[in-house]
């Protein structure tokens, strides 16, 4: 039964994208006792929602809200359906129009979770179009819901993108000595037409976020790839055809 209900709320988190609420929670007790007696739970309403269970049947899930910022906003939830937090912003952008999506889940065994994603910062407008540089981020809230590692997370590349380019993440995973690795796909332009290609990963401290490769990252292949699968011995491989 246990294992029903968290497929039920896992089915929920990832699946339901077309309201128009950032929440809609069910938080009467006649609405919302257990996933015992309800068809389902409200948790998260927004664009690209993703979930993860842990070891302990708790769920992560995080999405792109619907406000008007489409900052990415995360809960955590145990397998009753009660919220252990929500509403926790993994951003706080310096400009009113930069936004956070494209978030990756690492949980942390010792409790907390680690969120790596494409932080889009606003450049200006052209021809009405918005202009955004995009790079990689990664954020760490603690085991109660709090926010660690700044307003706008830690950005992983000192690489630097002036049109609409820049990073797309891929994957995020713990190295066999504990570290964390968050892999990326780069475009930027270099001059004129010519294009800068690749794909990057950065070591990261799960403790203090410090980073352990260059600033820019290390740089894996000069194109893009992806997806990026990780294997049951920790291995990371490259399962795509060349992006260009």
């Amino acid at each position: 039964m246990k294992n029903m209900m968290i497929i039920i709320l896992l089915i929920f988190c990832v699946g339901e994208i077309y309201a128009q609420q950032v929440w809609n929670l069910k938080t009467g007790s006649s609405l919302r006792k257990s996933l015992k007696d309800t068809s389902s739970i409200y948790i998260l309403n927004g664009e690209a929602p993703s979930a993860v269970i842990t070891d302990k049947k708790d769920i992560f899930c995080v999405g792109a809200s619907w406000s008007a910022e489409s900052h990415s906003i995360a809960a955590r939830i145990d397998s009753n359906g009660n919220f252990l937090w929500n509403n926790v912003q993994l951003s706080i952008p310096q400009n009113p129009l930069d936004v956070d999506l494209n978030a990756y889940i690492l949980p942390r065994s010792a409790g907390g979770v680690y969120f790596a994603f494409d932080y889009w910062e606003y450049r200006g407008t052209v021809d009405q179009l918005e202009i955004y540089a995009f790079y990689p981020h990664i954020q760490y809230v603690d085991a109660s819901g709090k926010v660690k590692w700044g307003p706008t997370g830690k950005r992983l590349t000192s690489m630097v993108v002036d049109y609409q380019n820049g990073a797309s993440i891929q994957h995020i995973n713990f190295a066999t000595d504990g570290d964390i690795m968050v892999y990326w796909n780069w475009v930027g332009a270099s001059s004129g037409n010519q294009y800068d290609y690749g794909t990057f990963v950065q070591k990261v401290d799960p403790t203090s976020g410090e980073f352990k490769f260059e600033t820019t990252g290390k740089r894996l292949l000069n194109f893009r790839a992806s997806p990026l699968i990780q294997s049951p011995n920790g291995y990371i491989y490259i399962k795509a055809a060349v992006i260009r």
